[in-house]
């Protein structure tokens, strides 16, 4: 009869412990899966896309994060290729803490209305989260492989220039002057025959005819005067 009664109690502390074990683990499975336990998921950095007026294909991306943003796109075409850096400080927005979708959605709205992407250096991305008030917010456009490219033609086009300009620099003679024909010395001067030519040049040819005259006095004269 003891036996009987030892054998039915140590089957019931096997299944009390059995329950115990199971109900442990159902408690564990709550708590994994329960939102306190939950692991929250990494939020993918923004990103998009967007077609230009001439139907460039671009896309953006933000490639760091934290007080500096810095936001990238990238543009190609049948073409050319090319690339801009947008730099600004979305967390000094208070907004931004709480709406990060809502910014980084305007952003990329504000990058499809843009005309002239990575083309001006002024170029300014707003958001109507931050508005004029927290102007570090915006993002401004802090590089562009188009406007090195373009500074790099102007200083080639300038430099060409100078060249030019320093290569054909000419004496051009006032208006009026007209090249030495001959030699003007003590024996010129004191010739009869070169004085009377002079006399006759200031007679019969005046001062509009005067340095023809010279020149064809000076042709024909065995002496280099004028």
């Amino acid at each position: 009869m003891k036996a009987q009664s030892l054998a039915l109690l140590s089957c019931l502390l096997l299944a009390s412990l059995a329950l115990l074990v199971e109900g442990k683990k159902e408690q564990d499975k709550k708590k994994g899966h329960s939102p306190g336990h939950r692991s929250q998921p990494r939020m993918r950095k923004p990103r998009g896309h967007f077609r230009t007026p001439d139907q460039k294909e671009c896309r953006w991306a933000v490639v760091e994060e934290g007080d500096n943003a810095m936001l990238k796109v990238e543009c190609s075409g049948k073409d050319n290729q090319f690339s801009c850096f947008f730099a600004g400080k979305p967390h000094s927005c208070p907004e931004f803490t709480n709406k990060k979708r809502v910014y980084w959605r305007q952003i990329g709205r504000s990058l499809v209305r843009q005309t002239n992407i990575c083309k001006d250096s002024q170029t300014i991305l707003k958001t109507k989260l931050c508005r004029k008030k927290f102007p570090e917010a915006h993002l401004k456009m802090v590089n562009s492989t188009l406007i090195k490219k373009k500074d790099t033609e102007a200083k080639g086009m300038t430099t060409t220039t100078r060249t030019l300009a320093s290569g054909s620099r000419e004496t051009i003679p006032a208006e009026g002057q007209q090249p030495s024909l001959g030699i003007s010395g003590p024996e010129c001067e004191q010739d009869p025959d070169i004085q009377y030519q002079r006399t006759l040049i200031q007679e019969y040819c005046g001062d509009s005819w005067a340095s023809f005259c010279q020149f064809f006095l000076a042709i024909v004269q065995d002496k280099p005067c004028y």
